[in-house]
């Protein structure tokens, strides 16, 4: 029985254990797909943390074909110098490098490639028919030309990242970029060679075969494959042509046609995802999906092929890998995401310091950033990227400080306080820390469970420090008066007013705030004002056998897809917007869940809301509770009141302004290390 920690042989290379890093694309290279030191520190950071297999994002083959602004590019020899700076820091630590190789077919993105500098960024799709993206511009069918050139393209790349000392190559076959293309039916429609016809791929196994004549047999070749198209309704509210059909990738034909294929042509490893650009809720799997998502394809497909075939999706945790790799489902796991939260997740598991591991949320903050053609940033580590806090050294000058609010800003600002050498204490007014996150990781029947991975892993590191920690105790003036404190941080979060809605002091009524915080008694017929963010608690309670309507004054569902196709996806919200199609998809799903757009809130009355609907008819929708989930206001007054008390006084989280995880995170540390600390700035210089 392998383990976790065994090494595996991967062709002719052996890697020293079967957790890898798998490819995150993050623009930190340059403008001209050049390695930059931030990516090199990122890299080197996952090799020193104890991962096997270094997996390098990936990488365009031709600058045409770019999906992002400064993605990285091998096409030329004068990029395999800056690679080799990537393979010598990572084989300092022991771990083995590919990198992932792609083109991005119907999926290049002309809004990030110059025609000036590169010539025609018209994107390439394998047929005619070839269905096209819905932000992008019409498609040009590749000739068989062009075809032998992107093969051409495939094989020097492979060439370049040999000779740059990689040790290996990973074909970007899925997420419906060009090799997923080439395999789907519903996105291949040629009738030559070049078609899927008698159940051959011509075009992924012949990148494959001409590589391996080019590198030989003891570099690693390797291909991320797709287990299917995934397409379903939410990929149909993105792209009517996405919609079910039977015309498409299926993992029976993954497993018993194209995977053999591929590992007979000359693989050395298979790593298994899924899904195209419209089914990105299936490809990054959000917070609603269970762990570890793609395992089940990779053990189908693992039953036909006799290489390696690694998989993931969704692990956090190395001990579910560790399981799936004893009960001999899959022979390596990767961790993408989660290698951003903590590049160092496998030396601290396999030390036995498992609890110490910082597990990513899965909020998608790294992905929206590069679906906005930022650099990623991840939530919950700030110190990944190329704009970073002050370093952490103990302060010179130790102050008593009172944090008051134990939501994760809160413990994060107490926790780094306490880091630097400050007295600290953190009060919490409820019997417990972590805020709204807390309670949004609590809903019943419907998986946000992940979220409580940043609040368990800051009370474990609370438990290690010196701070005092007092609950069910609320802070007042008086309360800051008595404790003399030299810096109070205000981390007092915000809550839904909803005070401008007629009626809303009726006793019917609770805030959402005080449902997920303070667990609100919810009676059968529940009206929740506000979709937004409201709907996951609607999707909650549904399952629970609420009735459930939930009334949202803005558009239809239809008006909130066009307007992210009008700012383009490229520019929109791209994964924020899939998570709500998601959830608003099993909403629909759900026979007690009901949900009112384009309406007008008249009233709230002892026995329910009283509303105009779209056409302007008045009506009156009959609950036993509201829950007011719109008007998010800072719970800002402690800081107004405090003002001449205390001599330095600081907010954090949402009390500042109303916003996400990573919002309350980066203001801890941006409090702590460049304002409160702010002699440590200038006492090496």
């Amino acid at each position: 029985m392998a383990k976790l920690s065994d090494p595996i042989q991967i062709g002719q290379v052996g890697v020293k254990n079967r957790l890898f890093s798998g490819p995150v694309v993050s623009n930190w290279g340059n403008y001209w797909g050049g390695v930059t030191d931030t990516v090199l520190e990122g890299y080197e950071m996952r090799a020193r943390g104890g991962f096997g297999l270094v997996t390098v994002e990936a990488t365009t083959i031709s600058s045409r074909t770019n999906n992002f602004s400064h993605m990285l590019e091998l096409s030329h020899q004068k990029h395999a110098c800056d690679f080799n700076k990537i393979a010598q820091v990572v084989h300092r630590w022991g771990a083995k490098v590919v990198v992932q190789l792609q083109h991005g077919g119907r999926q290049s993105n002309p809004s990030v490639c110059d025609p000036e500098v590169w010539g025609d960024c018209t994107p390439l799709a394998p047929s005619k028919e070839t269905p096209p993206c819905p932000d992008r511009p019409p498609l040009r069918e590749m000739t068989p030309e062009q075809i032998e050139e992107v093969i051409s393209d495939f094989v020097r790349g492979s060439t370049l990242a040999k000779n740059a000392r990689f040790d290996g190559v990973l074909f970007h076959y899925t997420h419906g970029f060009l090799g997923h293309q080439f395999l789907s039916p519903w996105l291949n429609r040629r009738t030559d060679k070049w078609g899927i016809q008698d159940g051959k791929y011509l075009f992924c196994t012949e990148i494959i075969r001409r590589s391996r004549e080019a590198v030989g047999s003891s570099f690693i070749l390797g291909a991320r494959i797709p287990a299917e198209d995934n397409l379903d309704a939410v990929s149909e509210m993105i792209n009517p042509a996405a919609g079910p059909t039977e015309n498409c990738l299926t993992i029976d034909r993954t497993a018993d046609q194209i995977a053999p294929q591929l590992a007979d042509a000359g693989l050395d490893y298979l790593e298994v995802t899924t899904a195209v650009l419209e089914t990105c809720h299936a490809q990054i799997p959000p917070l609603y999906y269970p762990r570890g998502t793609f395992i089940k394809y990779a053990e189908r497909i693992r039953k036909n092929v006799s290489v390696p075939v690694v998989s993931g999706g969704k692990v956090c945790d190395p001990l579910l890998a560790a399981r799936w790799v004893e009960d001999d489902r899959v022979d390596a796991v990767f961790m993408a995401r989660p290698a951003l939260a903590d590049p160092d997740s496998p030396r601290k598991f396999f030390s036995g310091r498992r609890e110490e591991i910082r597990q990513c949320i899965f909020c998608d903050h790294c992905t929206t950033d590069l679906f906005n053609q930022r650099e990623i940033k991840c939530a919950i580590n700030p110190d990944i990227g190329s704009i970073k806090f002050q370093p952490m050294r103990e302060t010179s000058k130790p102050k008593k400080v009172l944090v008051v609010g134990g939501g994760v800003g809160g413990m994060e600002a107490a926790r780094l306080a306490d880091l630097t050498g400050h007295d600290v204490t953190l009060c919490e007014k409820q019997s417990d820390l972590g805020g709204m996150v807390k309670g949004a990781s609590s809903l019943k029947r419907f998986y946000t469970r992940d979220l409580a991975n940043m609040i368990d892993w800051q009370k474990h590191q609370l438990s290690k420090s010196s701070i005092k920690i007092e609950l069910n105790t609320e802070v007042s003036v008086d309360t800051v008066k008595k404790v003399k404190p030299d810096v109070v941080i205000v981390a007092t979060g915000a809550y839904f007013d909803g005070s401008d809605i007629k009626g809303s002091d009726q006793p019917i009524v609770t805030r959402l705030d005080s449902y997920v915080i303070g667990g609100a008694e919810i009676e059968e017929r529940v009206v929740i004002i506000g979709g937004a963010i409201g709907a996951e608690p609607a999707l909650s309670l549904a399952r629970e056998g609420k009735e459930v309507t939930i009334l949202e004054e803005g558009p239809q569902l239809g008006d909130l897809v066009e307007s992210a196709y009008a700012s383009g996806i490229a520019s929109g919200p791209w994964m924020y917007l899939f998570r709500t199609l998601y959830v608003i998809d099993e909403i629909t799903k759900e026979k007690n869940a009901h949900v009112l757009t384009e309406i007008k809130i008249r009233e709230i009355t002892p026995t329910g809301v009283k509303i105009a609907d779209n056409t302007g008819k008045d009506q009156t929708i009959d609950a036993d509770t509201v829950i007011i989930a719109t008007d998010h206001k800072p719970n800002n007054t402690l800081k107004e009141a405090l003002a001449g008390v205390v001599p330095e006084i600081y907010e954090v989280g949402d009390c500042i302004k109303p916003g996400r995880i990573k919002d309350a995170i980066y203001s801890a540390h941006n409090v702590v290390r460049n304002q409160l600390n702010e002699e440590i700035m200038f006492r090496e210089v």
